[in-house]
């Protein structure tokens, strides 16, 4: 079962910094010559608070996450 806090690809934050470890050259190079693919985002419907329907969270991976703020 995913980590409720995951994305698709199951890895929570404390798994990231081993994976960056042995994975970091190949995410570099993607990312410097533009041929990084985000992975897709994992949906999750909740609630809405008055009870009448559903709002779908999208929740990326921790990589895309980290990519995402490096950029920002």
């Amino acid at each position: 079962m995913l980590n409720e806090a995951a994305g698709t690809d199951g890895m929570t934050v404390e798994q990231l910094r081993p994976w960056l470890k042995i994975h970091s050259t190949m995410i570099r190079s993607k990312l410097l010559d533009g041929s990084y693919q985000p992975t897709a985002v994992r949906q999750i419907a909740i609630p809405k608070p008055d009870g009448r329907g559903e709002r779908i969270l999208g929740i990326p991976t921790v990589l895309n996450r980290l990519n995402q703020q490096a950029v920002s």
